[in-house]
């Protein structure tokens, strides 16, 4: 049996971008498209470095609390997925920006130290391989930062950060994480100086990439320290068809970049018709949340964290269609621009579902020989059987059994008929059942979806349709009044 991530892998839909404007959805589609990456992780790195480059200069209040713009985003899946280049692709005009400030900063830097004067601001944006110790110190020197930008930790690995936080300690980072999600100012006394550090509304966002059987070391399952629930999971949707490049977009990118790098501080709110449905739907979440409290407590409390990412994607969104277009945002986030980050929301809220999922799942079933010739075979059908066998060193008859599949016996055709209706029912359920997904908080289990199997898809798909979730207990109660047994082999 595959493992539950292979078997959703390519289920998760596009995020949408009806909310962005033309020109940002041209930038996100065009810069996915030239490294054939999906646009997924695109979009999850736009808006997290574009939050960054925003820093501390914006702040978003809804009348009673503020937010700034910062994400904490992880990119999620297998090698080769197109992790590493969505992300380098967009974070180009950033990098170049900073080497121009290293040098300034290393120059200034080492005239401090020889005549004794006080030492530089950090204006750098992005840092990777770093300790706990030295972050703390450049956010430190960042609230002197004269563009106000915040620090973005880009990490190609997360779990290569995240997991040797206190390699050089005996201390314990996390809970840093965890208060720097919110802006709050935190004390730093651990370090080698007498005095220790206050770091004033500390301004982190973190961009990384993990691969699906790192999650479970990223995200333990017995933490409830509420470290999953501070992320953005963004899942592939599936490689962009490659086109040239096309240096229009990226000097565009490069232009908003700059802009916002520049632009001056602003507090942003929300225009009078979006304040109830932001409480409306803040109570929606709370509401769901007590729902999953008993049965799913790391997911529920992921949903109520959502309270605050929406309104960082909002802000985010908002000044991103106007500095594209080279306009100073208006101080008002309206009613289309926090309808879209709701959107936005309601998809991450499904993502981690979909991580919890692959968390859970502790090997990989190892291929035979046939499967990887099948699997080969699907991707890129072979044409000279003969040829191929003898490059593998195998049998011709052999080959020809595996991609006919002549001696499959009854188990292997109902196994792979049953991993079929998996995808298909796992896809069917996130796309078009979000109230009974979010109320089970999980995609159904193989041997639920086996015991569909006796039923077509109308009787499946009426069902669905009709149905109202008032239960906690899972997806097999759905066809309860149905099943009384099991398709027999």
């Amino acid at each position: 049996m595959l493992e539950y991530a292979q078997r959703f892998r390519g289920a998760f839909p596009e995020l949408p971008m009806d909310g962005l404007t033309v020109e940002v959805k041209g930038i996100i589609r065009q810069l996915a498209a030239e490294k054939h990456v999906p646009t997924n992780y695109v979009l999850g790195a736009v808006l997290t470095s574009f939050g960054c480059v925003l820093g501390r200069k914006v702040v978003i209040r809804d009348g009673a609390y503020w937010n700034y713009p910062n994400l904490y985003s992880c990119q999620v899946g297998y090698a080769g997925s197109g992790k590493t280049p969505s992300v380098q692709h967009v974070l180009k005009p950033i990098k170049e920006f900073d080497a121009k400030e290293k040098k300034e900063y290393v120059r200034e830097l080492r005239r401090a130290k020889a005549d004794g004067s006080e030492q530089p601001p950090f204006n750098c944006i992005i840092v990777s391989n770093i300790t706990t110790e030295k972050l703390f110190r450049i956010l430190d020197k960042k609230q002197n930062d004269r563009f106000n930008t915040g620090l973005l930790l880009h990490s190609g690995e997360l779990l290569s950060h995240f997991g040797n936080l206190d390699r050089y300690n005996s201390g314990n980072s996390r809970p840093f994480y965890l208060d720097m999600y919110s802006c709050q100012d935190i004390s730093v006394d651990r370090m080698y100086d007498d005095e220790g550090v206050l770091i004033e509304k500390p301004f982190l966002s973190i961009l990384g990439d993990i691969q699906p059987r790192e999650l479970r070391r990223m995200f333990p399952e017995n933490d409830s320290s509420g470290f999953f629930s501070r992320w953005c999971f963004f899942l592939s949707n599936g490689k962009s068809e490659r086109v040239q490049e096309n240096a229009v977009y990226m000097n565009h990118w490069c232009d908003t970049i700059e802009r916002a790098i520049e632009m001056p501080s602003m507090e942003l709110t929300f225009s009078t018709e979006v304040l109830p449905l932001l409480e409306s739907n803040d109570q929606e979440r709370e509401m769901l949340c007590d729902y999953l409290a008993e049965s799913n407590s790391e997911l529920a409390e992921y949903i109520i964290k959502q309270n605050y990412t929406v309104r960082r994607i909002a802000g985010i969104v908002h000044s991103l269609n106007s500095i594209v277009k080279g306009y100073v945002p208006n101080p008002e986030i309206g009613k289309d621009v926090y309808e879209y980050a709701e959107n936005l929301v309601s998809f991450f809220i499904r993502a981690a579902a979909v991580v919890q999922q692959m968390r859970s799942v502790s090997s990989v079933d190892k291929l035979t020989s046939k499967a990887l010739i099948q699997k080969v075979n699907e991707k890129h059908p072979i044409k000279n059987i003969s040829q191929f066998a003898e490059s593998i060193g195998v049998s011709k008859q052999y080959v020809s059994s595996c991609i006919l599949r002549k001696d499959t016996t009854r188990s292997e055709k109902h196994e792979r008929m049953l991993e079929d209706a998996y995808y298909k029912w796992a896809e069917y359920i996130v796309k078009n059942h979000q109230t009974l997904f979010y109320s089970v908080g999980r995609l159904p289990t193989m041997e639920e979806v086996e015991s569909w199997l006796v039923y077509d898809d109308e009787v499946i798909k009426a069902t669905l349709k009709k149905m109202e979730v008032h239960h906690p207990s899972g997806y097999t109660i759905l066809f309860s009044q149905f099943v009384s047994q099991k398709p027999k082999l």
